[in-house]
């Protein structure tokens, strides 16, 4: 029988080997289309003749070492809007060819930025060799099958959906009108995959379905539910499910974000995998997300981000794993998840998550999720410096820094401040819905990081109602705000609380970012970020503390 667009028949005696990658989401800095829209050291880092160690070193560890017998590529091939010449695109295209293993993409929310247009996008895949694409007139673009085959079994089909949502999409890639820049699928997708998969179970009742697409439904978080996921505030309680004690079998990943853009929000959709028998869902767009479960008998599985494009985990000197825009000094986590099939009967044995040693750097993966250093008081030493000007320079407001709704000011009037402050700078709301409370620090002398245990601020927010999911965050950058994003932590996570004076390590935000450079730290800028539309939100900033171990 052949009703899957592709078939890929795979010798009986082993298990066929199928591969997950995501998010490779390639960035060519020399095609920015306005300057400045990516900071000096993104610029840097994602040059374009840095596309080897950026991804494809990532990538060809992964399939070396995994040798699988099909590569899935579930969304963001590409970031369009850097790839507006579509030289990004054909080089991912010669880069996976060269492998002469069948890989089947699909498009994701940035690829159909390029100017290049996605007609131009779909005939490049289609005419790949190894490829597997096929360009329907349905909503969305590259709606195809492919299918595992055995012993002229057919052990399972993967369902290659467009999911859209590509809100900047292109005025060239909206040229053959069958797009959504909202996420979901459409009527007609429905209608085709519906049909198309009952007629292969009638023909083959035992075959096994996966549907793959890039932005992920509203019931990933339902299936997550039950290692406590919430969709609200991940960033402050990060879940890594390969270090709970009740780790499902066959569970595993880690989820570091909360899910962006989720839809099917009445479970439609989702009601429709299961009349089909769907027993596997896989997707990517949340990069800093790689768990897989199982819920109702069904996997929910967003892939290993397979590049250092855009945001990715990198794991810290502390060893936390953070959510960042590189640069960054951690070790990234990039590779691929695996899933292993089962000879008989196509089922997904064992599948697991595939991290780069050699492309990814130098680490004792052994001791990855190590208990950081605690240090008793009396083992440190300890100075507390007041923002007056004298230890070192604080600017309050200069171009670049000054963010009007929200931002740092020298205080002239103590009257209203909270009990115990020594003397500072504040912040306070101007019915904002956003903002931040930003200073910039500058030392009179660099300050060593060898030796350094924490640098901390010592700060006051007062309460304030936040806006619905969002967490107050933390974050350090070179100089212009929204440009030189360094790293980021949630305020709660750091230590902080509303209406009482706290002291927030931000050290964890500068060590391995460009703020330290050959072992010392000179300047930064800090920012609290609120999210409300109160107008009695306010931050002070007191004092900074610097710890150094005896």
């Amino acid at each position: 029988m052949k009703i899957p667009d592709f078939i890929i028949e795979v010798e009986s005696g082993r298990d066929p080997i199928v591969l997950q990658l995501s998010d490779t989401q390639i960035i060519d800095a020399s095609q920015q289309r306005a300057s400045g829209r990516l900071s000096s050291g993104q610029s840097s880092y994602w040059a374009k003749d840095k596309v080897n160690e950026r991804c494809y070193d990532y990538i060809r560890e992964t399939i070396e070492t995994t040798k699988p017998d099909l590569i899935l590529i579930t969304g963001d091939l590409v970031y369009g809007e850097f790839d507006d010449s579509g030289e990004a695109f054909l080089s991912l295209i010669n880069f996976m060819e060269s492998f002469e293993i069948p890989w089947a993409p699909v498009f994701g929310n940035h690829d159909n930025e390029s100017k290049k247009g996605v007609d131009w996008q779909c005939a490049q895949l289609e005419q790949a060799e190894h490829c597997l694409f096929k360009q329907r007139t349905l909503t969305g673009n590259g709606n195809y099958t492919v299918g595992i085959q055995q012993n002229g079994a057919l052990k399972r089909v993967f369902f290659m959906l467009d999911s859209n949502g590509c809100s900047a999409m292109s005025d060239e890639s909206k040229a053959n009108e069958h797009y959504k820049t909202s996420a979901g699928f459409g009527a007609d997708q429905i209608a085709w995959y519906t049909e198309t998969a009952n007629k292969i179970k009638a023909l083959s009742p035992d075959t096994k379905f996966t549907f793959a697409f890039h932005i992920q439904i509203a019931t990933f978080t339902k299936a997550y539910a039950k290692y406590g996921f919430k969709n609200s505030g991940t960033a402050d309680n990060p879940i890594n499910i390969d270090r709970l004690e009740d780790q499902a079998t066959g569970d595993f990943g880690y989820l570091g974000k909360d899910l962006k853009g989720a839809w099917d929000a009445d479970g439609q959709v989702w009601t429709g995998f299961k009349t089909l028998g769907v027993d596997s869902i896989l997707v990517g767009h949340e990069h800093c997300n790689s768990a897989s479960v199982v819920y109702e008998g069904v996997r929910f599985q967003f892939g290993q981000k397979s590049s250092t494009y855009d945001r990715s985990n990198f794991v810290q000197k502390d060893g936390s794993i953070t959510g960042v825009y590189p640069p960054n000094n951690g070790t990234p986590l990039i590779g691929g998840t695996v899933m292993p099939l089962s000879k008989e009967n196509g089922s997904i044995l064992n599948p697991y998550i595939y991290l780069c040693k050699d492309a990814g750097g130098s680490i004792d993966w052994d001791q990855l999720y190590k208990e950081p250093e605690i240090l008793a008081p009396d083992q440190l030493n300890r100075v507390e410096y007041d923002f007056n000007g004298t230890d070192f320079n604080t600017k309050i407001s200069a171009t670049g820094l000054f963010v009007p709704a929200f931002s740092a000011k020298a205080i002239s009037d103590t009257s209203t401040v909270p009990a115990g402050f020594t003397g500072g700078v504040y912040g306070n709301t101007n019915n904002s819905s956003e903002g931040m409370a930003t200073i910039y620090v500058k030392f009179n002398t660099p300050i060593e990081t060898e030796n350094l245990y924490a640098l901390k601020l010592r700060m006051y927010v007062t309460p304030y109602t936040a806006t619905s999911g969002k967490s107050p965050l933390i974050r350090s950058f070179t100089g212009v705000l929204y440009e030189s994003l360094q790293s980021y932590r949630t305020f709660k996570e750091q230590g902080g609380e509303f209406g009482k004076w706290v002291e927030v390590d931000i050290l964890p935000l500068l060590l391995g970012t460009e703020l330290e450079k050959d072992g010392k730290i000179e300047s930064f800028v800090f920012t609290y970020r609120y999210y409300t539309s109160d107008t009695t939100a306010s931050c002070y900033y007191d004092s900074l503390i610097i710890e150094t171990k005896k």
